[in-house]
C-alpha cells in the first residue's frame, strides 16, 4: 500500500464539486464555480482537474459551466494529457468544439506522443475524426512516440468498422506504414483476431499486406495462427488461403457462396419436387413435407450477412421469396392452366396480376430507392451543411451519416446492408435485396397489394383445377388424396395461403403508417394521434395515388 500514490490533500468544496461532475448535478456545479472560482483549475490525483473528469462525463453543460468559469482546456495532467485530450478520447464532438471555441490547443501532446486524433481512435469515434480533418485539418497519419496512426490504434482495438472504413477512404491513411515493433495496421488486426478489419483492409491494400514482416519476421497470418481466440481458428486459415493469391490482386468475396444462397431454396425445393413424383403415392406429402422442413431447418439457421469474414448481405431471403414465385408460376402454367383454360376470365385475370407483379418485382429489384450522396442544405438558404451545423448546442449528430460522410435530412437514413443513405428511408427488405425508400415506397406497397391478390387469385386457380380434376372422383377425403398423389400443388397451395395473410398484415401495417405521415424508420413508440379516421384514409388513398398526404399531424410533423 505504501507504493501506492495518495490523493493529494483537497478540500471539502473540491470533493463536492467532483462529485457534482460524475452526478451530472449542473446547478451544484454553477453554484460552486460561481462562489469559489479557483476550484475549477485546482488539481487532484495524477494531476486532473474537474474539467478532466468533465470532458470523460461528456455532459455538455458540466463542461460549459466549468470553461465559463476560467476552467482551463489546456491544463496537463501528469502524463501531458489535456481536457481536450480527454473529450476526444470520450468521442463528443460537441464537447470538442465547446473546448476548441475556448481556446483548446488541437496540437497538444501527451508523454507518449499521442495528438488529439490518437485519443479519438482509441473509442474509434468518427464524428470526432470528422470534426478534427474536416474543419480544423488534422492529419490522420500523424505519428505518437510509438510509430503508430490512428488506424493502428483502431485496428488494435476492433471497436469500430466504420472507424476503419472511415481512414481507409480517400488515401487517408497509409496501409504500409509500420510502427516500431514493425507492425502494419494488418498485423494489429490480425494480432487481435479481428477478421472484418482484415478484411477491409485488405479490399483497400490488396495481398501484397498479407506478406509485410514485422521486426520478428512475422507476417499478418502468423500472428493470428498464433493467437488462440475463437476468432484467431476463423481467420488464420482464411489468410493462409488468401496469401497464396498474386500479391497484386485484391479480394473479390465470396461469390459462389452468395450464388448457391441465392439459388439454395429454389434448387432444395425442386429437389423435393422431383424425389417426390418419382416415389409417387402414398408418400408424396411426406417427401415434401421433409424438403420444407430441412428448408426452414437451414433459413433458421442464416442471418442478414452472410458467415463469412467480408460480412456480405445474405440472400437467402431473396433466394426462399423468388422460389415460392417461380415454383407457383411453374405449376401454374404446367399444370393448372392445361385444365381450366377455358375459364376466360379467370386466366385472363391471373395472367394480368402475374405480369403485373412480376414487372414490379423486377423495378423493386433495379430502381433506385432514393440514394442520396450529397449534404441538405442549410435552411433558407442553398448552402450545404457541415459538421458546424451540427454539433451544437443543441447537438444534432445523428444527422451525420460517418460511411457517407454526409449531413443528411432527419427523413434520411444509413443502410449498412446496401451501404448507402436513402431519403424518406422506410426500412431494408431482405427480400428484395433492396431497401425502400422515396422513390419506391409506394411501388412497394402496391406490390405487396398485387401480390396479395395474385396469391388468393392462385388459390381460386388452384379450388378450380381440383374441382375439375376430382369431379368424377368420388372422394370423401380430398386433402389425404392431395396429400397422397399431389403434394407439390397441396403444398404450394398452403405456402400461398399463410404468405397472403403476412402480405396483406403487411400492406395493413404499411398503410397504418402512412396515413400518419410516417415510415417504418421513423416511426415513435408512442403513435397516438389528432388525426381523425376519415382523414387518416383520405391520407392513405392520396398516398396510393401518388399524391403528398392530405393532411400532417403535427405531433409527427418531421
Amino acid at each position: 500500500m505504501a507504493d501506492q500514490p495518495l490523493e493529494p490533500s483537497v478540500s471539502v468544496e473540491y470533493q463536492y464539486l467532483l462529485q457534482a461532475i460524475t452526478t451530472c448535478a449542473a446547478p451544484v456545479v454553477h453554484q460552486l464555480v460561481r462562489q469559489l472560482p479557483g476550484l475549477v483549475n485546482q488539481k487532484g490525483w495524477s494531476g486532473h482537474t474537474p474539467l478532466h473528469k468533465a470532458s470523460l462525463g461528456g455532459d455538455w453543460t458540466i463542461n460549459y459551466l466549468l470553461l465559463e468559469a476560467g476552467a482551463d482546456p489546456n491544463c496537463c495532467n501528469d502524463n501531458q494529457e489535456t481536457p481536450l485530450h480527454y473529450a476526444c478520447k470520450r468521442g463528443d464532438v460537441s464537447v470538442v468544439h465547446l473546448f476548441v471555441q475556448h481556446k483548446g490547443d488541437l496540437t497538444a501532446l501527451d508523454k507518449q506522443g499521442n495528438g488529439m486524433m490518437h485519443f479519438a481512435a482509441t473509442t474509434s469515434s468518427v464524428y470526432v475524426f470528422h470534426y478534427l480533418h474536416s474543419i480544423h485539418g488534422l492529419s490522420f497519419r500523424e505519428l505518437n512516440h510509438d510509430q503508430q496512426t490512428p488506424l493502428h490504434i483502431c485496428c488494435d482495438s476492433g471497436s469500430s468498422d466504420i472507424a476503419v472504413k472511415y481512414l481507409l477512404r480517400k488515401e487517408r491513411s497509409d496501409l504500409l506504414k509500420k510502427d516500431r515493433s514493425g507492425n502494419t495496421p494488418l498485423h494489429m488486426a490480425a494480432n487481435q483476431g479481428h477478421a472484418f478489419l482484415s478484411w477491409l483492409l485488405l479490399l483497400a491494400g490488396g495481398f501484397q499486406l498479407l506478406h509485410v514482416t514485422n521486426n520478428k519476421g512475422q507476417t499478418p497470418g502468423d500472428l493470428a495462427q498464433a493467437g488462440s481466440k475463437f476468432t484467431h481458428k476463423n481467420l488464420a486459415p482464411v489468410l493462409a488461403k488468401l496469401a497464396k493469391q498474386p500479391r497484386t490482386e485484391f479480394p473479390k468475396g465470396p461469390i459462389l457462396l452468395w450464388y448457391w444462397y441465392l439459388l439454395m431454396p429454389s434448387i432444395l425445393y425442386a429437389a423435393t419436387v422431383v424425389i417426390a413424383q418419382i416415389i409417387d403415392a402414398p408418400y408424396q406429402g411426406y417427401v415434401i413435407l421433409v424438403g420444407l422442413g430441412c428448408i426452414v431447418f437451414m433459413l433458421r439457421s442464416h442471418s442478414h450477412r452472410i458467415m463469412h469474414i467480408s460480412r456480405w448481405p445474405n440472400p437467402v431471403y431473396a433466394g426462399t421469396f423468388g422460389a415460392g414465385l417461380l415454383h407457383t408460376f411453374i405449376i401454374y402454367v404446367y399444370q393448372i392452366l392445361p385444365e381450366i383454360y377455358h375459364y376466360h376470365v379467370l386466366t385472363l385475370v391471373s395472367a394480368a396480376l402475374a405480369a403485373t407483379t412480376l414487372y414490379l418485382y423486377f423495378r423493386l429489384l433495379h430502381d433506385n430507392p432514393g440514394v442520396t450522396r450529397t449534404s441538405a442544405f442549410k435552411d433558407n438558404s442553398r448552402e450545404l451543411m457541415t459538421m458546424l451545423d451540427i454539433v451544437g448546442p443543441p447537438p444534432k449528430l445523428g444527422l451525420f451519416c460517418p460511411d457517407c460522410e454526409i449531413v443528411h435530412s432527419v427523413r434520411t437514413k444509413h443502410c449498412r446492408l446496401c451501404e448507402h443513405c436513402f431519403e424518406e428511408m422506410d426500412h431494408h427488405c431482405l427480400f428484395l435485396l433492396n431497401c425502400v425508400a422515396k422513390n419506391n415506397h409506394l411501388m412497394f406497397v402496391w406490390f405487396l397489394i398485387v401480390l396479395s391478390v395474385s396469391m388468393l387469385v392462385f388459390v381460386i386457380n388452384a379450388v378450380v383445377y381440383c374441382s375439375e380434376m376430382y369431379r368424377s372422383h368420388v372422394t370423401t377425403d380430398l386433402f389425404g388424396d392431395l396429400f397422397k398423389a399431389d403434394a407439390w400443388l397441396l403444398s404450394l397451395v398452403g405456402l400461398n395461403v399463410v404468405s397472403s395473410f403476412w402480405s396483406i398484415n403487411l400492406v395493413r401495417f404499411q398503410l397504418n403508417l402512412v396515413s400518419l405521415g410516417l415510415t417504418t424508420f421513423l416511426r415513435p413508440s408512442n403513435t397516438d394521434t389528432v388525426l381523425t379516421s376519415t382523414e387518416r384514409v383520405i391520407n392513405a388513398i392520396y398516398f396510393l395515388q401518388g399524391k403528398p398526404i392530405f393532411v400532417k399531424d403535427p405531433l409527427f410533423d418531421v
